[in-house]
Order: structure tokens, then C-alpha cells, then sequence
């Protein structure tokens, strides 16, 4: 279900970006607080874990999808 919802936004996220900027967007960027989650849908909707950044003093997890490549 969540990457289902996840490609529903992405989906949308396409269009709107397309309409607001005229252009393509090419990457799409997420945070995962990985103390309390582990990203298993983010992996299964084909979403690439890039490293970990410090955010409010934890580690989180960053994923990204490359919209060139990801075909809805």
C-alpha cells in the first residue's frame, strides 16, 4: 500500500512540477528517521539510499529516485 501511495505522489509531484516550473524535475529527495523506521517501502518503490546526513542531532537515512529512470 505505501508504494502505492508513493507513486501516486510522485505521479502528481511530476505533473505539478512540470506546470508550476515548465520543466522537467529529474530527482526526487526523502529523509528517513531510520531510529524509528527502516525505509522498506522507500526500497521497494525503487528508491536509492544515498548516506546519512545529521539532522536535530540524530542520523538519518537519505534516499533519492531519479525520475529519468523511474518509468510510472
Amino acid at each position: 500500500m505505501t508504494s502505492h501511495v508513493l507513486v501516486l505522489f510522485l505521479c502528481q509531484r511530476r505533473s505539478d512540477w512540470s506546470h508550476r516550473w515548465s520543466m522537467a524535475s529529474s530527482l526526487v529527495e526523502t529523509f528517513v528517521d531510520t531510529h524509528t523506521q527502516e525505509g522498506t517501502s522507500y526500497h521497494a518503490s525503487g528508491w536509492t539510499h544515498i548516506g546519512i546526513t545529521a539532522a536535530e542531532d540524530k542520523d538519518i537515512d537519505v534516499f533519492k529516485l531519479t525520475l529519468t529512470a523511474w518509468a510510472a
